[in-house]
């Protein structure tokens, strides 16, 4: 018999697939994601020691604040649940909330992705796109420039530098000039990035970095 959170949760999966028309054409689609979330939620637990019952719980003391006064209260903590709660909400991001959740109905419907295996994916899983633009501001924030202030034909020019390091002292290279011109300060000092932001059939979305002023822009 279905636990009164697992009943809670489906109906609430159930009614938001109806109102955004999803996965119409799966069987048992509320099932297979609800119990992928409670497989997920075993297998969590078991790997942290916590007992799969969602009416097991323990019980602990703090003091809780009112006013100037503090009054101690007794907690009760079902850990179960709690790692059930994650799981769902999880999901829950990824299937109806998440800006780019298109593209992992993409993937459900074309078979890459089963509907009871999203509650066991990571997140960096569940939003590839995310992920990679995450990777590139990590590669870009990893990456040591010195922008300096330079004159060239008589104008004023912002000139990034990376700093190469090895055994002896740094040196400062200046990074090569790009095809692509920003339209802020007109340089040529370009790095662009690809990102999936439709669905995956279509061509991923080409973005601009300027590493002399730092404009970013979607070509």
């Amino acid at each position: 018999m279905f636990h009164t959170l697992r009943q809670t949760c489906s109906e609430s999966i159930e009614k938001r697939l109806n109102d955004q028309n999803l996965f119409v054409e799966s069987a048992d689609t509320t099932v297979k994601i609800e119990q992928g979330i409670h497989d997920a939620t075993l297998l969590n637990a078991e790997e942290n020691g916590v007992k799969t019952d969602f009416d097991h719980f323990y019980k602990y003391k703090m003091t809780k604040k009112l006013n100037s006064s503090g009054k101690e209260v007794t907690i009760k903590c079902y850990p179960f649940r709690e790692i059930y709660r994650e799981h769902y909400l999880k999901v829950i991001s990824a299937l109806f909330l998440n800006p780019n959740r298109q593209t992992l109905h993409a993937r459900i419907e074309q078979g890459y992705v089963s509907l009871s295996d999203v509650a066991k994916m990571s997140h960096n899983e569940l939003d590839r796109e995310k992920a990679s633009l995450d990777a590139t501001r990590r590669n870009e924030s990893t990456r040591t420039l010195d922008v300096r202030t330079e004159i060239r034909d008589g104008k004023t020019v912002c000139i990034p530098y990376e700093i190469q390091y090895s055994d002896e002292d740094p040196a400062w290279v200046e990074v090569p000039d790009s095809e692509i011109q920003c339209g802020k300060c007109k340089s040529l000092k370009v790095s662009i990035y690809q990102q999936q932001t439709r669905s995956a059939d279509e061509p991923m979305t080409i973005f601009a970095n300027c590493l002399a002023c730092k404009s970013r822009w979607r070509m």
